[in-house]
């Protein structure tokens, strides 16, 4: 066989369409609890895959007239991949935070657009006999060199995937913010690796919408940009992403905790529902006292409803005292206590052979990187520097 399909770039593609296939393999094949993740994770990478392979099929020089004769239509059942990518991404998102996420009808609309993009190009193939199958792609490989075909199909296709990949955004911007109102250790629940993924998919997919648009502002062949060469960015773009995506869902599975949707959606509510509660000087006294005594922060798993039954108030009442009064959220009220219980085992002379490690873990802290980032921001400082500058005169601390 001596025809030529690829050229080097084109093995990006062929790159991408090889590591989504075996790793979504990998993943349908794997028996674990996050069976549910790694499922809609394996469905997303596929549909990375047919992108793939849908540029590969229009835009490879060998490989496209290769396709029209060997493949007619494929490359149109292919375009589905674009319509699936944004809700399978979503759903993963949720499936990562949330450990009791189940699909519900309501997400299922979100395949409308694919459903009824699929039925337009399949029903053809089928229905037509060859003639008129061959018939139906060159009318439709016509269309798509018409500049009806960008405002008609192209252009709301990416706005439309651009629209989920902000919307996947959104709900882990919102999920972090829920998590602070209720954790005081949220650790591997905050999922900044996720965050940055999605916005990675998200500048991607702006960028090639961006290029869209500037090929059809200047006709395509006219003005001051190389289209191929944009073309071939995002292609390799996708491949590193692509790559960063599987390394951080795959040495992140193993740890993949996600909280109920219900108790983040109460803390939601609590804190909309807080203008019309009445706090008490009793009531924050009773809070300060009992974090001043009992020192609930040495408990690196403590949330706020178990702190709510320990000075018996309900939740929304002490949510209200925490943010109205001390004008923080949950997390950033607890963990101020941590640091301050971190600094005075770091000035105590008597520890002084006790390991800064061992310090934030009899402080209540879990993770040593939040543990790091906020000693930085309230003290300016990183724990080994304050050690460091703590003085000791005649018995007392400066």
């Amino acid at each position: 066989m001596k025809t030529v399909l690829f050229n080097s770039h084109d093995l990006v593609l062929v790159v991408i369409v090889y590591l989504c296939t075996l790793f979504a393999i990998l993943l349908f094949s794997l028996q674990s609890q996050h069976r549910r993740s790694s499922a809609l994770l394996g469905v997303f990478l596929l549909s990375q895959a047919v992108i793939a392979l849908d540029i590969l099929f229009r835009y490879g020089d060998a490989l496209h007239q290769w396709a029209l004769a060997e493949l007619p239509g494929a490359a149109l059942v292919f375009g589905t991949g674009y319509w699936l990518e944004g809700p399978l991404l979503l759903w993963y998102t949720r499936s990562v935070m949330y450990s009791n996420y189940r699909l519900r009808w309501l997400d299922v609309l979100y395949l409308l657009p694919a459903a009824l993009y699929l039925i337009s190009v399949v029903l053809p193939l089928v229905l037509f006999g060859e003639q008129g199958r061959d018939a139906f792609v060159d009318a439709t490989q016509s269309l798509m060199r018409s500049a009806e075909y960008h405002y008609l199909y192209l252009y709301p296709r990416d706005v439309t995937r651009l629209v989920f990949f902000l919307f996947c955004a959104w709900e882990i911007l919102r999920y972090r913010k829920a998590l602070r109102e209720g954790y005081s250790s949220i650790g591997q629940l905050d999922y900044t690796w996720l965050m940055i993924l999605v916005l990675g998919f998200t500048l991607l997919r702006a960028w090639g919408l961006l290029v869209s648009l500037l090929f059809e502002f200047f006709g395509g062949t006219q003005g001051p940009f190389n289209f191929d060469f944009l073309g071939l960015i995002t292609n390799y773009a996708e491949l590193c992403i692509v790559s960063v995506l599987l390394f951080y869902s795959l040495s992140h599975s193993a740890v993949l905790e996600g909280v109920e949707k219900e108790s983040l959606k109460q803390l939601g509510d609590s804190r909309r529902a807080q203008a019309g509660l009445n706090i008490t000087d009793e009531q924050v006294q009773r809070v300060l006292n009992h974090m001043s005594e009992r020192r609930p922060y040495l408990d690196s798993n403590l949330k706020i409803d178990e702190l709510a039954k320990q000075v018996s108030l309900p939740v929304k009442t002490l949510s209200a005292i925490i943010n109205r009064h001390f004008d923080k959220n949950f997390f950033e009220f607890v963990n101020q206590y941590r640091i301050e219980e971190a600094c005075r085992q770091l000035q105590d002379e008597t520890l002084a052979s006790k390991t800064i490690m061992a310090i934030m873990v009899d402080s209540g802290f879990n993770g040593k990187a939040t543990f790091n980032s906020l000693f930085k921001r309230e003290k300016g400082m990183t724990p080994s520097q304050f050690r460091q500058n703590a003085t000791y005169v005649s018995g007392e601390y400066e």
